[in-house]
């Protein structure tokens, strides 16, 4: 027992100094007068306009409609890359072929394509999880490719020796190869998904954190913009560390 208190101690004690002198900061800031009220709500107000929209329920049907968006993205984005990075990563004749495509789409803004996606879908929840999805399809792809192309030559020596079926190849060489590679495209593309939602719900979403967020900052509600801002930021990095978590135990030869 006294051990798993260390070890909690151990791993929240910087994440609480951190947040504490966070908040400390954020404080001081508002005491000093350096910005108008109608721009710094203090900790505590925020903290009470929080339990309000906790209270009436905006704050959790929103945060799950946004969470809806972005899952929804992932699976769909974050399938197609795993399909396109094994497919590149095991075949160099088709990288060849596709593979400056997919180098220069990677480099565009994926906020730059809303106008675009505008156009051809329409203001609506098909424009904001295909925004979302090519987010999540990008990295996916990147990392599954890097992890098919990065298996250690000594393990194809192995499966050459014992003449192992392609099933048995995919299942005990490329599989724990490739895992590691995905879990961490997943994190990134998850980022992605998370800090893009409340831009793309802001072109005309009718629920979800960017939508609340836009609605409150028309009507001047300056509390529950920095009350969206902050538990969007906590989500966030919820989620990433449960996804680092989930990939350490599940993967432990190669997890980060």
């Amino acid at each position: 027992m006294l051990f798993s208190l260390k070890f909690v101690a151990r791993k929240t004690g910087p994440i609480a100094l951190t947040l504490i002198a966070f908040l400390s900061l954020w404080q001081i800031l508002c005491w000093s007068g350096s910005f108008p009220r109608t721009l710094l709500i203090p900790p505590a107000d925020v903290a009470r306009t929080l339990l309000d929209l906790t209270r009436d329920g905006t704050l959790e049907d929103n945060l799950l409609a946004s969470a809806r968006r972005v899952f929804l993205a992932l699976a769909i984005g974050g399938s197609a890359g795993i399909v396109f990075g094994l497919f590149c990563g095991t075949s160099k004749t088709l990288w060849r072929q596709i593979g400056p495509l997919f180098t220069a789409l990677r480099q565009i803004p994926f906020i730059a394509l809303g106008p675009l996606l505008i156009l051809g879908l329409g203001i609506g929840e098909h424009f904001i999880v295909t925004l979302l999805a090519l987010a999540a399809f990008f990295p996916v792809a990147l990392a599954t490719l890097e992890g098919a192309r990065g298996v250690p030559t000594r393990y194809l020596e192995v499966v050459a020796i014992y003449r192992l079926n392609p099933t048995d190849r995919f299942r005990y060489l490329f599989l724990p190869s490739v895992l590691p590679a995905i879990a961490a495209g997943a994190r990134i593309a998850f980022g992605r998904c998370w800090g893009l939602v409340v831009a793309a719900e802001l072109f005309g979403a009718t629920s979800g954190l960017g939508q609340m967020m836009s609605w409150a900052r028309e009507m001047f509600q300056i509390d529950v913009v920095m009350a969206g801002a902050v538990i969007a930021a906590a989500i966030g990095i919820i989620c990433d560390a449960l996804l680092r978590a989930g990939a350490r135990r599940l993967m432990p030869w190669g997890a980060t």
